[in-house]
């Protein structure tokens, strides 16, 4: 089995959208509150409308950061790749607010190759390279990957030493996705 190095959540949204649209929806919502009070205004009625709005942020979906994964790649290591296993939600349609979020094994995808002569720096480029690829086939959904952790550690990684003894070779499959098109970049 191939050694585990990192996970990669994908989001529905990035985090922008998510937070611009929970703006405008809570604008909406106190707005829709304010008419229906007969004209008690925010600051007539403070603490009633922080109360509101907070009962409406937990009813949104919860903090983006958490709450609006939909997908996890999680890269392993051989002697001589790097693969990721994609686990998906099962859900039918990706909700700000799912009901049940369950997880899936969707399929393996070798991310990466590499020669022993390759230095450290060139895998890791070679890795970034590669997930920004792969980010691209996720983006016509809307759909983004988080990267921040991995472009932040990466760097200070000995990747030649820690996939030096990562293990046997990680056999790679297609992944498929929706309406069976192929989410692997080749």
């Amino acid at each position: 089995m191939a050694a585990y190095i990192f996970d990669i959540p994908i989001y529905r949204c990035s985090e922008r959208r998510f937070e611009l649209q929970f703006a405008k929806d809570l604008s909406e919502h106190l707005a829709s509150l304010e008419s229906r009070s007969g004209g008690i205004t925010r600051s007539q009625a403070p603490t009633t409308y922080a109360g509101a709005g907070q009962d409406f942020r937990e009813s949104y979906g919860g903090p983006w950061r958490f709450n609006q994964i939909i997908a996890w790649l999680r890269l392993c290591a051989s002697s001589s790749s790097i693969c990721a296993d994609l686990w998906l939600c099962d859900a039918k349609r990706f909700r700000r607010a799912p009901r049940r979020r369950r997880f899936q094994f969707v399929g393996t995808e070798a991310v990466v190759r590499f020669r022993p002569r390759n230095t450290s720096r060139e895998i890791f480029a070679a890795l970034l390279h590669r997930l920004d690829e792969y980010e691209e086939g996720w983006k016509p959904r809307g759909f983004v990957l988080d990267r921040g952790a991995i472009v932040r550690l990466g760097p200070f990684v000995n990747w030649r030493q820690a996939l030096k003894h990562a293990g046997r070779v990680h056999s790679p499959v297609w992944l498929y996705g929706f309406k069976g098109t192929p989410l692997a970049i080749t």
